[in-house]
């Protein structure tokens, strides 16, 4: 598909063509969400004003199109705001994460729809991701062909074995595994153990399905000649208009999470080699034909989340499954039972474990432990309206030392759960580097251009020297502690660009522009969407302009969809009379801002 950028020529044969083709009542607004923690862990939303009315909708996603959000309407807004569910601080606006003056500036999507004349928008608001560096500044009136963050990996630590090994385990019909058929609960203490493995309760209950505690310590230990420990990294995606990440072993044809491991793959921890126990791996058949499966397992998972009031997870499996939030049993569904959907409201554990058990904005551990010990047909599936955390980050904040000065913290985060070796130490936690405080960690800065290029001719810009000052305002004498003068960098040629910080591959950037006169940039779309003025029809062959802004351009011109100019004249007061003109579309020009008016 051809990519059409919002041009910064307004005017002439193609976008008379355009307009003469009409327009559909339908607008369809569509964003790129950012590939940073705070897009990528909460729901996106787009607030704006209709008549009058302030409006908030939930952003859905677009189907076949990775990590694009969209949001319809009848009518384009006005004073439109993209946002985010939980994180209501967090916004962007017409300028997207290149914004200098860090606030969100609304959009006038009504403007932008109708001097363009299309029904759809597509909006990269993160600079790092546009298909091509151009002065339309991440606007798109087609899809530009670019994806985003549609997936991410939460490691599983599972313990193969077969029924020949562990008699917990079997497709027979056999009297220990009958009395442990259907739904059984209280197998398990309420509490997740010091060891972060279910402590097995003793109940009656419990008994039924294992005998001793040792048996049931198998499950999810590793065991010598008994099971073996393998690695398996569960993919979650957002699929076609559903705003959940989703993990579904039904697409792929049943979760067999153990079907390729082999002696090479069985996991180290703490200098014990976790096997091989080559039987572990025997296949069985699936009741399906001549197909055999290797299907009889144990898994376990811990990762880290942000709790919000609103949040649910949902689980769907075969056989045992025990679900911990902050360490206390939240999903107690063991035995020998049917695959039925569990859904988790996480605000109800505020009614079973005190008001105080999960506070917004904080974060919580999340234990999965699941079996497949009888079925020959298991599925796992797991639903949440928020992201698991699990990729590094680098994070960067500005310090206002005052007199233009801005120092920058660098902090590098990662989630220990997002590896194998984290989920089999059992203690996820969000681990969070400094470097100012922890000087093993180098940073390497760079500048390049808002495009990720390093700037022509400026073989320096790929890696600052630590200790000194470069380009006059960009201090790494402490390079744990780096301090920029937006305002004094000089040895740059006119135009944006950015200071990368990278900590071990990962990135964060500070933007900051070069000014140049006449060579400065523009954006024909923002100034499009911020016109300092208004059009108000004084009758139906005459408009005035009204503005409050003491500072907009004195002179005003209205060109016909050909672009040529069919009447000027000059701003004379807050409100000022254009003479008639004969019916048809103009558009007013007054300095670089554009309004489009219909006269009948």
């Amino acid at each position: 598909m051809k990519k059409t950028l919002i041009s910064a020529t307004l005017f002439g044969a193609a976008f008379a063509t355009a307009m003469a083709q009409g327009a559909e009542t339908a607008k369809t607004f569509n964003i790129l969400l950012p590939d940073s923690r705070y897009w990528q862990t909460d729901i996106p939303t787009l607030s704006y004003t209709d008549n009058g009315e302030k409006k908030t909708v939930i952003m859905t996603p677009v189907a076949g199109k990775c990590g694009w959000f969209q949001a319809t309407f009848d009518k384009a807004p006005k004073d439109a705001i993209i946002g985010l569910k939980y994180n209501s601080n967090i916004k962007l606006g017409i300028n997207g994460l290149w914004d200098e003056d860090e606030t969100a500036n609304p959009i006038d999507l009504n403007i932008v729809y109708d001097a363009y004349a299309v029904n759809s928008l597509y909006f990269i608001p993160d600079d790092n991701q546009w298909p091509a560096v151009s002065e339309s500044l991440g606007w798109f009136t087609t899809y530009p062909e670019v994806e985003g963050v549609c997936a991410f990996n939460l490691a599983a630590l599972i313990y193969d074995t077969d029924q020949s090994l562990n008699p917990l385990f079997s497709f027979d019909e056999t009297s220990e595994l009958d009395n442990c058929a259907g739904l059984h609960t209280d197998i398990v203490k309420p509490e997740l153990g010091a060891d972060n493995k279910p402590v097995f309760s003793g109940s009656a209950n419990a008994k039924k399905c294992f005998d001793k505690e040792e048996k049931f310590k198998t499950l999810f230990n590793y065991s010598q000649g008994v099971n073996e420990t393998q690695c398996y990294d569960m993919t979650f995606q957002r699929n076609d208009t559903d705003v959940r990440w989703t993990f579904d072993s039904n697409p792929l044809g049943g979760f067999f999470p153990v079907e390729k491991t082999s002696d090479s793959t069985v996991l180290t921890i703490n200098d014990v080699k976790m096997g091989p126990t080559a039987d572990a791996r025997t296949k069985r058949t699936t009741g399906t034909g001549e197909d055999t499966r290797n299907q009889q397992f144990c898994a376990e998972s811990h990762s880290i989340f942000t709790y919000y009031e609103n949040e649910e997870f949902t689980f769907g499996n075969t056989d045992d499954m025990w679900v911990f939030v902050n360490k206390k049993l939240a999903i107690d569904k063991g035995g020998l039972n049917e695959p039925t959907p569990v859904t988790l409201a996480l605000k109800d554990l505020n009614i079973n474990y005190g008001e105080d058990f999960l506070v917004e904005g904080q974060e919580y551990t999340l234990d999965i432990f699941y079996c497949n010990r009888r079925s020959k047909a298991p599925n796992f599936s797991f639903k949440a309206n928020i992201y698991i955390k699990s990729n590094p980050y680098v994070e960067l904040t500005t310090i206002d030392k005052g007199n233009g000065a801005l120092q920058l913290d660098v902090c590098y985060e990662y989630e220990q759960s997002s590896d194998c070796d984290g989920v089999a130490l059992g203690v996820p936690k969000t681990v969070r580097i400094c470097p100012k405080d922890s000087l093993d960690q180098k940073i390497k800065f760079s500048i390049t251009t808002r495009d990720g290029k390093i700037p022509e001719g400026c073989d320096k810009c790929n890696e600052l020297p630590h200790g000194k000052i470069s380009f006059d305002g960009i201090d790494l004498t402490k390079p744990v502690t780096p301090v920029i003068h937006p305002d004094k960098i000089t040895g740059l040629a006119p135009g944006y660009y950015r200071l990368c910080a990278d900590v071990n591959g990962k990135k964060a950037y500070f933007n900051f522009s070069v000014q140049g006169g006449s060579e400065a940039i523009r954006t024909s779309v923002a100034e499009l969407a911020h016109s300092g003025f208004d059009i108000r029809m004084a009758n139906p062959h005459q408009f005035s302009i009204v503005t409050g802004n003491s500072n907009i351009a004195k002179a005003y011109a209205v060109m016909d969809m050909q672009g040529r100019i069919v009447n000027k004249g000059v701003i004379n007061s807050t409100e000022t009379l254009v003479p008639a003109l004969i019916p048809g579309s103009y558009v007013v020009k007054i300095g670089v801002d554009y309004k489009r008016v219909n006269i009948r």
